[in-house]
C-alpha cells in the first residue's frame, strides 16, 4: 500500500517537530525528534515549509520554453526581491496558463532541512509551502491565522504568510480583480482562539467576511492545513525541488544524458541572450544599492517593524495612518504641504533626508548660503509653524543644515 510522509518545516530541524504519515486509508500524525521518524520503503517523503520562508510571485509567461524561463527567473524578479538573487532558489509552477507562477526560498534554508533529513537517512522526494495546503475559495480569499501569524491563499498558486498583526492591512491593499478569474467578493477565515471581525469588516466594507472557529481540541496548524490539502484532490502545489535540487532518478545515465542536454541548452541561451544581459548588467550594482538604502531608510523609519515582507504595501498602511491622524494641520501631511508652498520660490534648496517623530518635522537638506538657510526658514514662519536650526555647517561651498519644523503652541 503506497503511503505518504509529510513533514512540517516550518521550524528548526532539531527543534520537535510534527509529522504525519498519510494511506489510503487514514493519516496518523506524530511529534518527536527528527530522528524518531521511521519511513518504510516505497513512501513518498513530503517536506511542508512555512510561508514565511517561501515567497510566491508570478509575471506574465515570458515563452514556454522551460530552461530559457529558467534562466531568465532571477533577472524576471529581481525589483520584487530584497535579498541577493544568488542566495534564492526559484522554483516554476505548471507552464498551463499566461501567467507564469514561481516559489522563491532562501537556498540556506532549503539546503539546512535537505541535510539534516540526509543525515537521519531520509530522502526527500518533494517540498512544498504551507499557503498551496489552503483550500482555494472561488471569487474569495482563503485566510488561516492564529494569534501570532497568518496565511492567505488568493487564488490557485498564489498567496502569502505574514504576522497576524498586518493581515488587515495586507488584505485591504490587495487587488480585487486582475489575475483573477472572477472579482473578489469574500474572506473565508479559519483561526484559532478568539477573533475580532471589527477590524475585517471595517476595512474590507465591499466584501463579504465568513468565519470558521478552528476547536482546541488537539487539531494543531499542520494537521488542519494537511485536511485542507486532502480536499484538493487534483491540485498539485509548486514542486521546490527543482534544478539543483531535485531528488536523483534511479537510473544514472539518464541523469547524466539530461545534464548534457541541460548544459547544452544553457550554452545556446546565454549565448542568445548574451546582448541583452550585457545591456542590463551595468544597472545591476546601482539597483542593488537601491534596493538595499531602501530597506535600510525603511526600517530606520519604522524600527518597530518585526518583518518587512512588502516594503510598499507597508508603507501605504503608516501612510494612511498617519494621514487619519493628522488634525489641524500639525501632522506629517500638514507640516510637508507647508514646506511644500513655501520650497518653490527656493531653487538653491536641495533637500537630502526628512524624518517625523513626535509631530514634529525634521528636514536635512543644502542650500547655497547661510542667507538662503534663513529665508527658508523666515518664509516657514510665515505659514504660523515654529522652526529650529538644528545644525548649518559650510562645506565645499555648500551649506549643509537640519532644520526642526512644529505646528505653533
Amino acid at each position: 500500500m503506497s503511503q505518504q510522509l509529510f513533514i512540517d518545516g516550518s521550524g528548526h530541524p532539531g527543534d520537535p517537530i510534527d509529522w504525519a504519515v498519510r494511506s489510503e486509508l487514514n493519516t496518523i500524525f506524530h511529534t518527536g525528534q527528527l530522528s524518531d521518524i521511521s519511513v518504510e520503503e516505497g513512501t513518498s517523503v513530503v517536506l511542508v515549509f512555512s510561508g514565511l520562508d517561501v515567497l510566491l510571485l508570478s509575471a506574465p509567461m515570458p515563452t514556454r520554453n522551460q530552461q530559457k524561463i529558467r534562466q531568465a527567473l532571477p533577472y524576471l524578479f529581481e525589483e520584487q526581491l530584497i535579498e541577493d538573487t544568488e542566495t534564492l532558489h526559484f522554483a516554476m509552477g505548471p507552464l498551463k496558463s499566461d501567467r507564469l507562477q514561481v516559489a522563491v526560498i532562501a537556498k540556506e534554508r532549503l539546503q539546512e532541512w535537505i541535510d539534516a533529513l540526509t543525515a537521519v537517512g531520509i530522502q526527500l522526494d518533494s517540498a512544498v509551502t504551507d499557503i498551496q495546503l489552503l483550500t482555494p475559495k472561488v471569487a474569495g480569499w482563503t485566510v488561516w491565522c492564529n494569534e501570532y501569524s497568518a496565511l492567505v491563499r488568493t487564488e490557485e498558486g498564489a498567496g502569502f504568510a505574514c504576522d497576524r498583526e498586518q493581515l488587515v492591512e495586507l488584505l485591504a491593499a490587495l487587488p480585487r480583480s486582475g489575475d483573477h478569474s472572477e472579482p473578489v467578493d469574500s474572506v473565508h477565515i479559519h483561526h484559532e482562539g478568539e477573533l475580532d471581525l471589527f477590524p475585517f469588516t471595517s476595512n474590507l466594507a465591499d466584501m463579504t467576511i465568513t468565519e470558521e472557529v478552528i476547536e482546541p481540541s488537539g487539531t494543531s496548524r499542520f494537521q488542519f492545513l494537511l485536511e485542507q490539502f486532502t480536499e484538493q484532490k487534483h491540485y498539485k502545489p509548486i514542486e521546490l525541488l527543482q534544478a539543483q535540487y531535485a531528488p536523483e532518478k534511479p537510473s544514472r545515465i539518464s541523469t547524466k544524458l539530461a545534464a548534457i542536454a541541460c548544459s547544452v541548452t544553457l550554452l545556446l541561451v546565454v549565448g542568445y541572450s548574451s546582448l541583452l544581459w550585457y545591456q542590463n548588467s551595468r544597472f545591476e550594482t546601482q539597483h542593488r544599492a537601491l534596493q538595499q538604502q531602501i530597506t535600510s531608510l525603511y526600517r530606520s523609519t519604522f524600527p518597530n517593524e518585526k518583518r518587512v515582507i512588502d516594503a510598499k504595501v507597508q508603507m501605504q498602511g503608516h501612510l494612511r495612518k498617519l494621514a487619519a491622524q493628522d488634525t489641524g494641520g500639525g501632522g506629517l501631511f500638514g507640516l510637508m504641504a507647508s514646506v511644500a508652498q513655501v520650497t518653490d520660490k527656493n531653487s538653491q534648496i536641495e533637500f537630502k533626508q526628512l524624518r517625523f517623530q513626535k509631530n514634529s518635522l525634521e528636514l536635512k537638506f543644502e542650500a547655497g548660503s547661510l542667507q538662503v538657510v534663513e529665508q527658508f526658514r523666515d518664509r516657514i514662519h510665515t505659514k504660523g509653524l515654529t522652526t529650529k536650526i538644528l545644525s548649518a555647517n559650510k562645506d565645499t561651498g555648500r551649506v549643509k543644515a537640519r532644520l526642526k519644523i512644529e505646528a505653533a503652541s
